[in-house]
């Protein structure tokens, strides 16, 4: 086995690798998010709900979130996605609707996203 001193670089180019990773994936997802979503679904709606289940199963252990993307994820998903779901006929399935929520619930761990959910 390498001595510990050897491993540690490594793990930091892994690490900073899925950070990029990461934020690329926040960026695709802001992408659609910036968009309005079409009753009923269709591709964009399914990739959408694809990213956000890779959003949360990358950060489903995080807890702080100090990239401006992120800031930006939050206010989107808020804006677009949370809000305008009013009665009576919702844009998005209610499977969709939990991701979003589910996306919020992480993302209000950290402090610095709270204040865009409560304005």
């Amino acid at each position: 086995m390498a001595p510990p001193h050897l491993l540690e670089p490594m793990k930091l180019e892994r690490n900073e690798s899925s950070t990029r990773t990461g934020l690329s994936n926040v960026r695709s997802l802001l992408r659609l998010l910036e968009d309005a979503l079409v009753p009923g679904g269709g591709e964009a709606a399914e990739e959408e709900k694809q990213r956000l289940d890779d959003y949360l199963l990358q950060n489903g252990q995080r807890y702080s979130f100090p990239a401006p993307e992120h800031a930006a994820l939050c206010r989107l998903l808020v804006t677009r996605r949370f809000l305008p779901q009013r009665p009576p006929q919702p844009v998005q399935a209610s499977d969709h609707r939990l991701r979003v929520l589910q996306s919020l619930r992480v993302l209000l761990r950290d402090e610095r996203h709270r204040d865009t959910f409560v304005e």
